[in-house]
């Protein structure tokens, strides 16, 4: 349960929380009908408590903790809804953390004027040789040559 509490609160931080939020109400309707009723307010508070630690690690932490605590608590009563939350964290949170943070978007721009100039745009690592060949591990290369005018977009992984 320790993941499923880490999940909520990540995502509790991002667009996709509606989402999230969504398929963990429909669960606890589904599985706790009986206390289904406080857990849209419940993941709401997470999210404002969220939004409220900024980028402070361990107070995302201990609400990580509250949370798994209290998905023990519920396993604790009812063994037979592992599988069940199994599944919530496997099937609906899991994928919806993949979308999260994928990506940064990296704007470039180089303007070249005059002759005999080389211009390189790269997201990473690069390499040049006399010969103007340009080796660039995981990165997009913007333009080589003279009188450039480029603008290179690309996402690059985190």
């Amino acid at each position: 349960m320790t993941e499923t509490g880490k999940a909520l609160v990540t995502l509790a931080g991002t667009e996709v929380w509606p989402a999230a939020k969504d398929a963990v109400t429909g669960w606890w309707r589904q599985h706790l009908p009986g206390q289904a009723a406080g857990i849209a307010g419940d993941l709401d508070q997470l999210r404002t408590e969220v939004a409220g630690t900024g980028d402070d690690r361990p107070a995302r932490d201990a609400l990580a903790g509250e949370w798994q605590s209290r998905l023990r608590r519920l396993l604790a009563a009812d063994p037979a809804l592992a599988v069940a939350l199994r599944h919530l964290l496997t099937g609906r949170l899991a994928p919806l953390l993949d979308t999260v943070g994928d990506t940064t978007t990296v704007t470039q721009t180089a303007t070249v004027t005059g002759n005999n100039n080389t211009t390189v745009q790269a997201g990473r690592d690069v390499t040049t040789s006399s010969t103007r060949v340009v080796n660039a591990a995981g990165a997009i290369i913007g333009a080589i040559g003279d009188h450039n005018n480029h603008t290179n977009h690309f996402h690059r992984p985190q």
